[in-house]
């Protein structure tokens, strides 16, 4: 594995780690420290974090360039199942992909982030936003999922059986598996 992509999935790990300890987890002794570089940069950083506005082929380039697989982006967004988001980074699919969101869910999104509203409101990535389980697969099955990203893991595939019968199995594995 690359050296950039040993510092994502590590980057992830403490992520969720810290998260599980806020919620009460428990937690182990880790390692830390790169052997492969004595700087680091966070304009460098942030241009390879995928944004929430990206469409599969995107998403899977950019986990590809760090030598993930579609498994490893579709558990890996799963850490969407703490948190919440701006309403800078879903509205666009709030008002312009009505056809994947839930109706009801979509209403109660809308009177939180008005078309022309705060972009600073919170809303939460899935129904428990500080608990770590399945609810954020199950949501995306359900066209529960707020950000655009997460959406385009269930329907992303287009014209691509293939590519949608592999992201459905491995969300259900990961909602029956837990």
């Amino acid at each position: 594995m690359a050296a950039s992509s040993r510092m994502g999935v590590l980057a992830v790990y403490l992520t969720l780690m810290a998260a599980a300890l806020g919620l009460g987890g428990t937690s182990y002794d880790v390692l830390l420290g790169r052997r492969d570089a004595t700087t680091a940069s966070i304009d460098d950083a942030n241009n390879d974090i995928p944004t929430p506005f990206m469409d599969l082929p995107a998403l899977q380039a950019s986990f590809e360039s760090h030598g993930l697989s579609l498994h490893d982006l579709v558990v890996l967004s799963g850490g969407h199942t703490l948190g919440y988001s701006r309403c800078l980074f879903f509205r666009g699919r709030l008002y312009n992909e009505t056809g994947t969101l839930d109706p009801t869910y979509a209403a109660s999104l809308d009177e939180r982030c008005p078309l022309s509203g705060d972009d600073d409101v919170l809303t939460a990535l899935d129904d428990t936003p500080t608990t770590v389980d399945t609810d954020y697969y199950q949501g995306l099955m359900q066209g529960r999922a707020l950000l655009h990203t997460d959406q385009q893991l269930y329907q992303g595939g287009g014209d691509a059986g293939d590519l949608k019968k592999s992201q459905t199995h491995i969300i259900i594995g990961l909602v029956t598996n837990s």
